[in-house]
């Protein structure tokens, strides 16, 4: 089977990779060894917002949740977003400012503001005197799979073609081509993009890539919420309590905070050996701990006291590969080697936000040579970060 692009991967940025490729009159295959969504697109949380420090990325979530708010009209199919808006809580004005000050700049609309406003939004929501509060009025969520399949079912709609449970076995570099071997039989094609989530590093280290790319346990827990309360009906980022959490009908989701994500700021975050990709099984899927529950339950009273009767329903802990300094990748392989290889991985947690500008950067590298839309450096292999973590190894 021949094809002039294909991307392995049927996720979110697989899926609009190929949505875009195809709206350039490529010819593309998504190979996909599951169903789509099969790994992290459906787990992810879906949560869509544009609370970045890094301008590329604060710019990158803007873009993509205007395509999000148009989703239906783009594809013919609908994501389901919701948009709530977002609190953020904070005991680290500073680093708070410094974020809504980036978003501002790139035409985001954020502002700090006081606990009357606050409770405006949140009548039960309590904030202490040391703490700020920022809102991000656009920000919501939605349907991951739905988006998933939006963005498959679109790409078809225009040539391209989906193999769910192909799985791939073995990747060759030709002299001008790909040779993509898997269990349903032989793709070849000019150009190969990478958006395996997870299974990307296993995937390149048959080339000898050695990816500066590690696997982060993250634990997602769902609560039921007490009769009568109507708490969190918005996207909370709560990082004194280190949850963020979102409403899901007679259910919230809460998710872990960690600092290095909390805004996009990154310092000295050790990355320990046991979580690099090669150490990790990529199809892991583990379950919460009473005592993270436990703390999930904790951090959500202590700042909305009437959910202290919330009762956790179910649970899961995913893997989400991460870089040194909490960007993706989005580039062509030619730092190893391989120009006509394109990679989309390391998605930080941020995954699924980024998806629709991701995939559309991903197709103007494939087809331009570079992304016209906005500058990537910011998201290239050769960045410092990715530089000093690959000297090293």
């Amino acid at each position: 089977m021949k094809y002039e692009v294909v991307v392995i991967g049927g996720g979110t940025w697989g899926c609009s990779t190929a949505y875009h490729l195809a709206r350039m009159k490529r010819s593309v295959a998504v190979i996909e060894r599951g169903y789509v969504p099969y790994g992290q697109s459906g787990h992810t949380s879906a949560i869509i917002r544009q609370f970045y420090v890094n301008p590329a990325t604060a710019r990158m979530a803007r873009m993509s949740l205007e395509f999000f708010r148009h989703f239906s009209e783009y594809t013919g199919y609908n994501a389901f977003f919701k948009q709530t808006g977002m609190l953020a809580i904070s005991d680290d004005v500073d680093a708070l400012r410094r974020t809504v000050d980036v978003m501002k700049s790139e035409g985001i609309k954020c502002k700090i503001i006081d606990k009357d406003e606050a409770n405006l939004l949140e009548p039960s929501m309590t904030v202490a005197s040391d703490e700020v509060v920022a809102y991000e009025p656009d920000a919501g969520f939605a349907n991951p799979v739905a988006t998933a399949v939006g963005f498959s079912r679109a790409a078809e709609a225009l040539g391209a073609r989906i193999y769910q449970g192909t799985e791939v076995l073995s990747i060759e570099a030709k002299s001008s081509s790909w040779s993509v071997r898997t269990n349903s039989g032989e793709f070849d094609c000019e150009k190969l993009v990478v958006a395996a989530g997870t299974n990307t590093p296993r995937l390149l280290s048959q080339l000898g890539m050695r990816l500066p790319v590690f696997f982060l346990p993250f634990p997602v827990c769902y609560f039921m919420r007490p009769e009568g309360t109507n708490s969190a009906q918005r996207v909370i980022f709560d990082t004194v309590n280190n949850y963020y959490s979102k409403p899901e009908g007679d259910q919230i989701l809460l998710g872990a905070m960690h600092s290095e994500m909390s805004y996009g700021e990154t310092h000295d975050f050790a990355l320990p050996e046991n979580m690099r990709w090669s150490s990790c099984d990529p199809d892991f899927t583990g379950r919460v701990s009473y005592d993270t529950a436990s703390a999930y339950s904790a951090g959500l009273a202590a700042r909305f006291p009437e959910m202290s009767s919330a009762r956790i329903c179910r649970d899961f802990m995913p893997y989400i590969d991460i870089t040194p300094d909490w960007e993706p990748i989005i580039d062509n392989a030619s730092s190893f080697g391989f120009p006509s290889l394109y990679l989309g991985c390391g998605s930080s947690g941020h995954g699924f936000k980024l998806s629709p500008m991701a995939g559309r950067l991903l197709a103007e590298l494939v087809e331009y040579g570079e992304s016209r839309s906005m500058d990537t450096s910011a998201y290239s292999l050769s960045r410092k970060a990715l530089k000093n973590e690959q000297s090293e190894n």
